[in-house]
C-alpha cells in the first residue's frame, strides 16, 4: 500500500534563545553526521523510520524528521517533496543530522538499489488483560502474548527480528491498547543465533542478571522471545544459552 510522505515543519521556539528543534539558533544548520542507505518503514502512528544495517549491528532504525528544508531526489533529479508518493519498504539514501535516535533529514534520495528485500515479521509482546482467569488473576501464560507487525530487511532475518524485539520499541497505538514489555533490559543482548536442523540456539549476554526473578516475570520474558522465533517456518524448537538465564 502506498502512503503519501508528509513533510511537516516542526518549529519549537524557546523565548529565552529563539532555539529551534534540532537547531542551535535560528537559521543555523547542523553539520550532517548521518548518511545511510536503508528501507523506509512506517508504524501504526504514521511515524516514518529508516531501517538499515552496519557490520556487527543489524536492524538499526532511526525516526525520520522531515522539515521545509528537506531536499528530495529521484535518482539525480531533485523533486518537490510534497508531490512524492512513497511505497513502504522502498530503499532510500538519507542524509541529515542525527540526535538521540532521530534524524533531521537534509536530503532523501529515492530509487536507490530498488529491490524486494523486505519481509513482514511479528514481534511478540505482552498484554496482561488478555491473560487473566475468572477471578482476574494474571496467569503468566502465553495467552497474553500479542504480535506487533513490523517490516525488516530479509538478510539475517531471524537474528535481526530477535534483536529488534529486545529493543522494546512498542508502537504508541499498541501501547494504548495495553501492550507492554520489560525489554530492553540493561546490559542484556543477543550474542548470536545458530539454526541447525530446525533447532534455533540463541546465545545471550546478561552481565547484570536482568533475566533472573520471579517465575511469572521470567516466563513472560522467555515466551516473548520464543514466540517471536517460532514464527519462522524453519524453526521447530528454541534453546537459550547459557542455561541459567531466565531462571526464577
Amino acid at each position: 500500500m502506498q502512503k503519501a510522505l508528509l513533510f511537516i515543519i516542526v518549529i519549537a521556539v524557546i523565548a529565552a534563545g529563539a532555539y529551534y528543534f534540532f537547531f542551535a539558533s535560528k537559521g543555523e544548520v547542523k553539520e550532517i553526521n548521518f548518511s545511510e542507505t536503508g528501507n523506509l518503514v512506517i508504524d501504526t502512528s504514521d511515524n516514518w523510520y529508516l531501517v538499515y544495517e552496519k557490520p556487527g549491528a543489524p536492524a538499526l532504525s532511526v525516526v525520520l524528521n522531515f522539515t521545509g528544508k528537506t531536499k528530495c531526489f529521484e535518482g539525480e533529479a531533485q523533486k518537490k517533496c510534497s508531490a512524492l508518493t512513497v511505497e513502504e519498504g522502498e530503499r532510500v539514501e538519507v542524509k541529515g543530522y542525527e540526535s538521540e535516535g532521530m534524524v533531521e533529514v537534509s536530503e532523501i534520495r529515492f530509487g536507490v538499489e530498488e529491490e524486494n528485500n523486505m519481509q513482514e515479521v511479528q514481534l511478540f509482546y505482552y498484554n496482561p488483560e488478555n491473560d487473566k482467569d475468572e477471578q482476574e488473576n494474571i496467569m503468566c501464560s502465553r495467552d497474553g502474548l500479542v504480535p506487533v507487525t513490523v517490516v525488516l530487511p530479509k538478510d539475517n532475518i531471524i537474528e535481526n527480528t530477535i534483536r529488534l524485539l529486545l529493543q522494546g520499541n512498542i508502537p504508541e497505538a499498541a501501547q494504548a491498547e495495553g501492550v507492554t514489555t520489560e525489554y530492553p533490559l540493561e546490559g542484556f543482548e543477543l550474542d548470536g543465533a545458530v539454526l541447525d536442523e530446525g533447532i534455533l540456539t540463541l546465545t545471550f549476554n546478561d552481565p547484570n542478571n536482568k533475566t533472573i526473578g520471579g517465575s511469572c516475570r521470567v516466563g513472560i520474558l522467555w515466551f516473548q522471545i520464543e514466540a517471536t522465533a517460532l514464527q519462522f517456518p524453519e524453526v521447530d524448537e528454541v534453546k537459550f544459552e547459557p542455561e541459567d538465564i531466565f531462571q526464577p
